[in-house]
């Protein structure tokens, strides 16, 4: 009987092309072998590219094609069919962010998860944090625990994604609902750059109370590089997550041999698949 539910995230830089199609693949097939959900961000395919994975359900969430006739970003997301019960999709989907919720009852959680899958294009003329964030205010974050996870091409260095040294004693009397920020642990990483984006990244997890994995939990302890780059390698592959959702993470595994590829293991009590 499993203990954990093993989620995985991966730009995979496109699932097809003219030479080679990464759903006959048994390298790339073999690693999402071991999860139960597989995140997938820049798929570059299109809805008529019906795609089949050996014991999952694949739910594609793509973009129109390009003027040069080409499919650029896309979302695609692999349930294992075992927990397909257990799982809603909670928007119409965009090629962007999709949210899911994982339910409490079927996985013995303490409360139901609203994980988001998000692709953040370096160009995207949308704000998709100040949409997301609505989206956890006016909904999901009073609802349960937060996942938020993907490609969000921001870099936040080792920035604090808490408020340090947070206290009630120059908060007005009448805002009796002020949540201090009690949060200490640190994190590091190894990449040194923080741009505008991973600013704004960082005011987005202080506003909402949502926690960095990277370089912080088991398995990633040194902040490692997600992107490799001709001109350099960075962190802008994320995981965020509520800090009550903290204790449950087994540990957080980012690939030392796949780009953008990295892995989450949540801690259950007694799992019923």
């Amino acid at each position: 009987m499993k203990t954990s539910l093993n989620i995985c995230s991966w730009n995979v830089g496109g699932l097809l092309s003219e030479h080679h199609d990464k759903s006959n693949d048994k390298n790339f097939l073999s690693e999402l072998a071991q999860n139960d959900l597989v995140l997938l961000t820049e798929t570059h395919v299109g809805y008529e590219n019906h795609l089949k994975f050996d014991n999952f359900l694949y739910y594609p969430f793509c973009r129109p094609k390009s003027k040069n006739n080409r499919y650029f970003g896309g979302l695609g997301i692999l349930i294992r069919k075992e927990i397909r019960k257990g799982v809603n999709f909670l928007n119409n989907g965009t090629s962007e962010y999709q949210w899911l919720k994982l339910k409490r009852e079927f996985f013995n959680l303490n409360k139901d998860i609203y994980l988001c899958l998000i692709y953040y294009a370096p160009k995207s003329q949308t704000d998709l944090l100040e949409i997301i964030e609505k989206d956890i205010t006016d909904s999901y974050g009073s609802m349960g625990d937060i996942l938020l996870v993907g490609d969000l091409n921001a870099r936040t260095g080792s920035e604090k994604d808490y408020i340090d040294g947070d206290s009630t004693s120059h908060v007005p009397l009448f805002d009796e609902n002020y949540d201090v920020d009690c949060f200490t642990e640190e994190r590091v990483s190894k990449d040194l750059i923080t741009d505008s984006r991973g600013k704004n990244l960082l005011e987005f997890c202080i506003g909402n109370q949502l926690r960095i994995l990277n370089g912080r939990m088991c398995g990633d302890s040194t902040g490692k590089f997600t992107c490799f780059k001709p001109n350099g390698c960075s962190v802008v592959d994320y995981a965020l997550v509520s800090q009550s959702l903290l204790q449950q993470i087994l540990y957080f595994n980012v690939s030392d041999f796949k780009a953008n590829f990295f892995l989450i293991a949540i801690a259950k009590s007694l799992l019923r698949f």
